[in-house]
């Protein structure tokens, strides 16, 4: 999963792209976009674009082979635009104004940006440059540089970054002050767990492969709430993987190390201490599988190689391992870790992130009214000639 701080420098490169992509050097950052008395910069569209094409690409998703798929990617980062921008020129209108410990927050939010982007260049520094302000300072003559070759004047591309992080912190205040009447009560989280307990129940008791979806997006964070209820039926199981070596690699012997594993559980070796040793599941050495183990049940073959659940589950007793089991990702010792404890997770135990989660539902429902009326009433043009070349 990746760091905020890996997103925010993956941002910084993709927008850092887009001040050196300019199509006009007379006019870098030309207006694409309207909104009201807002004029939005291709630069704006090209972070934007190539964000979401990144996103899309990783799943095998973007796809502007036609016009009209074109035209639905364009649409898409004009809409992005247009909603963060519509919070920003209704606030102005509303004459909102950031506070002095605001405007530091911005600042250094701004300068955190910047220096993001001159950090692209430090692969550039001669290495024989060793003090770090001495570097940094190289590293910025080379950003600057780079912004006069796409025709940016310095200070005016800084101005910019800055203006868009104030406009952002001015927007986002007056959201919040749109939301401050928002307040959650025990009673309705109550009400929303109840409602949500016995629904899961039904819904496991008919389709039970459910909760191994449920589960999964507790785990990677998705579903914010987790679990309210565990049915019967599953179980925790660890393995040992040892993978089949790589066509053409004569160096790993896959056989001699499945025997000195097998010999090693036979002495009593702890299989913890084997999984770190031999083990070749990233996954297995990442919590809660680390401890856990992997959620299985008969209902839930199908998400493991073949091969592997029908071992996993036929192990009878806790602290079972099996034989080596083989399948298309090379060979697995299993071992039947725990049972999932059949339970109801209490209320005490979720009111907190139920509460969160159903401020949150509010804050966007009125987000999304709040853009469907100013859609209305503040006039918006899309420039599409003039982002025509950007895919």
């Amino acid at each position: 999963m990746r760091t905020t701080k890996t997103i925010a420098l993956v941002l910084a490169a993709i927008m850092l792209a887009a001040a050196l992509s300019a199509c006009s050097v007379n006019n870098p950052n030309y207006t694409v976009l309207k909104v009201g008395d807002m004029n939005i910069g291709v630069n704006a569209y090209y972070n934007n674009y190539n964000y979401l094409a990144q996103v899309y690409s990783m799943y095998g998703l973007y796809n502007v082979s036609t016009p009209e798929a074109f035209k639905r990617m364009q649409d898409q980062v004009f809409d992005n635009l247009i909603n963060n921008a519509l919070p920003v020129v209704v606030a102005k209108q509303n004459g909102v104004t950031l506070t002095e410990e605001e405007e530091a927050q911005v600042q250094a939010d701004f300068k955190e940006q910047i220096d993001q982007m001159i950090a692209q260049y430090a692969s550039q520094v001669d290495e024989s440059i060793t003090d770090e302000d001495a570097k940094y300072a190289e590293e910025e003559k080379l950003f600057k540089a780079a912004l006069k070759s796409s025709g940016w004047n310095y200070n005016t591309y800084l101005k910019m970054i800055e203006d868009d992080v104030r406009g952002a912190a001015i927007g986002n205040k007056y959201m919040e002050s749109l939301y401050s009447g928002v307040n959650v009560t025990e009673e309705e989280a109550k009400a929303y767990y109840d409602e949500q307990l016995a629904a899961k129940k039904a819904e496991y008791a008919e389709t039970p492969a459910q909760f191994y979806t449920d589960y999964s997006n507790a785990i990677s964070g998705s579903d914010t709430v987790g679990v309210l209820t565990v049915p019967e039926g599953y179980r925790f199981c660890k393995h040992i993987l040892i993978k089949k070596a790589e066509e053409g690699d004569t160096t790993k012997n896959v056989n001699q190390i499945v025997e000195e594993v097998k010999a090693k559980l036979a002495d009593g070796v702890d299989f913890d201490k084997l999984v770190e040793e031999y083990g070749e599941d990233p996954g297995m050495k990442e919590e809660p599988y680390k401890t856990e183990g992997y959620l299985i049940s008969e209902n839930t073959l199908d998400k493991y190689y073949d091969g592997f659940g029908i071992a996993a589950i036929s192990l009878k007793n806790i602290g079972d391992v099996s034989n080596p089991v083989e399948t298309e990702a090379g060979y697995h010792f299993i071992q039947y870790t725990s049972d999932a404890e059949v339970k109801d997770t209490p209320f005490e135990d979720v009111k907190q992130a139920i509460t969160d989660k159903l401020t949150e539902d509010e804050k966007v429902a009125i987000y999304n009214d709040c853009l469907a009326k100013w859609k209305e009433e503040i006039k918006i043009e899309k420039y599409y000639d003039r982002v025509s070349g950007i895919k």
